[in-house]
Order: structure tokens, then sequence, then C-alpha cells
């Protein structure tokens, strides 16, 4: 797996949890990945290089440690591109490699108003366009509340209409694999906005085996032969992030637009922690000193939080 965040995180508990062996590559900034039990044996991302340097790396990687077979799971946009991109050189069967649109293609938006209680996700497994495991969610808080550039505090819903809009995309696209849909209902309207797809692990993975969907372990049953039972979230799940959380409801408190007491309830259980786990505690206590590094050296580079 390539990735060390709190959603790769969320992908090692999964599967280390089911006694799968798991090998985290760290190709960012973070490490709490790196931390867990699970883990395994540490490995680092060559920090220069392009695709073929990278490509290669994981490669040989696969020889030296015998993984070969093993399932490769990006968790950041650049490396799933990265992966698509060289597909038939990391899984030596496909005949041609994805296409993917050129990074530097800007695509203008229309603005939707409200903030991330109006975006709403849906997340599928799914296989040749046929879902076989699914949930859906909505943003209860996100930071910055306007533009959030990652959930904060994201909650199951049940939404029979959005599940069936993303049922019926991925029958077009004959789909294979795990996805994330995001979308913005438009209040004006009631209409459902596409954002955009995530063909990767997100940011609340681990909400959704607490949720009773346990994507990172039914994906790892799919791409090893084996059969993946048909399985729905239930709702009213809760999931935190507390780190940035904590920001947000500063930020809604002082605005007045939500009170001490109903931050607390929104706390209530069923709750699952983004970093937090009472059986693999050291990714929480790494986690706060890999942000502030994180957050110092932006600032000392005076590059945006």
């Amino acid at each position: 797996m390539t990735g060390a965040s709190y959603r790769a995180l969320a992908v090692v508990r999964s599967l280390g949890r089911h006694g799968i062996p798991v090998r985290v590559v760290r190709s960012d900034e973070h490490a709490v990945a790196s931390a867990s039990r699970y883990a395994g044996p540490r490995r680092r991302w060559p920090v220069e290089g392009d695709d073929e340097a990278r490509v290669a790396y994981l490669v040989g990687l696969a020889e030296r440690d015998g993984l070969g077979g093993w399932v490769l799971i990006p968790t950041h946009d650049e490396e799933a591109a990265l992966v698509a991109r060289n597909h038939d050189a990391l899984a030596r069967r496909y005949v041609e490699a994805c296409e993917l649109l050129d990074p530097s293609i800007v695509m203008v938006q229309e603005l939707i108003p409200g903030d991330g209680a109006t975006q709403l996700s849906v997340a599928v497994l799914c296989a040749d366009g046929e879902v076989l495991a699914s949930l859906t969610a909505r943003r209860v808080r996100q930071f910055p509340m306007d533009f959030g550039r990652a959930s904060s505090h994201v909650e199951t819903i049940d939404d029979p209409g959005l599940e069936g809009d993303v049922r019926r995309l991925i029958a077009a696209t004959k789909f294979t694999g795990l996805v994330e849909a995001e979308f913005k209902r438009d209040e004006r309207t009631g209409e459902h906005r596409l954002l955009d797809v995530n063909p990767r692990a997100w940011g609340w993975q681990s909400l959704c085996g607490r949720a009773g969907v346990d994507f990172p372990y039914l994906l790892w049953r799919m791409a090893s032969g084996e059969p993946v039972p048909s399985v729905r979230a239930v709702a009213g799940v809760r999931w935190v992030r507390m780190t940035t959380d904590l920001l947000a409801v500063a930020g809604e408190v002082r605005a007045g637009r939500l009170s001490p007491r109903a931050y607390l309830r929104s706390l209530r259980r069923p709750l699952e922690f983004a970093v937090f786990a009472a059986d693999d505690p050291l990714p929480s206590l790494v986690g706060p000193l890999a942000t502030a590094r994180l957050l110092g050296g932006r600032l000392a580079e005076g590059r945006p939080l």
C-alpha cells in the first residue's frame, strides 16, 4: 500500500485485523499508518524520480520482499494515477494501461451554495458495474467549513435516491474496484450535483467498517478471487478526525452556528475515530508529533496550512 496518512491507517487496520499482512510505502509527509502495529516492515517512497523510477522501485520491492501477487492499494490521487498509467508494468497482465486526463487541464465549475452538511458521498465496491457493497454518508463538518479541504465529521445516512444515481453511474461505466462519488445537494432545486469520483481509499475510510462495510477487506477478498458478500451500511454511525474537527467546531461556535451542547451530541456513539484505536494506540501518539512537524515545515516555507 502506498501512503501513510490517516486514510491509509484505516486500510492498514482493516486488513491487519483480518490477519492479512500489510506493507506500507510512505509516499507522503505523514507517518501514522507506518506506526500501526499491523503495518509490517516500513518502506520509503523515492523522494526524487519520475514514473519509471517509482514503478521500478515498486517492482523491485515486490521481487526483494517476495510480494508477487499481493494487492496494491494506493491511498492518494497521485499514486492512483501512477498505478493507472503503469498498470501493465505493475500487474504484468493487462494489455493496455489506463489513459488519464492531462492533470494540467483546468476545470471551471458552478458554485453551489451550502457548507459541508450539503455534501454527500456514496462509497461502493463493484465488479464490472455491479455494486457488491455500498455506504451513503454526509459531511456534518469539514475544515474549513465553507470549502473544506477534507472531512472532519461524517455520518452514515440512508438515501436510496442518491444511491440509485450512483448505481446507474457505476453500471454505465462498468467500473471494477473501490470508488467514492461525492455530490453537493443544491438546496435551491433539491438536485444532487456530482463533484468528483475517487477510485481510491478516502479520508473517512475507517467509518465504513464500524458501519458494517469493511471496504479494504472486501476489496482484498475480491482481488484475491474470493467471494464477496453483498452488504449495505447502517445509518447513524459517526466518524471524527479530532485534529481538524476541533478547528471547525471553534469557528462554528464563534460564529454562533453551533453550541457546545450540540457539539457534544454530535460525538455520541456509535463513533469511530480517524486515528485512535484501542487495539492499535501508537499512531495516535505519533500523529500529533507528525502533524506539528508538517505544519511547522509548511509555515517555514510559506506554504498554506
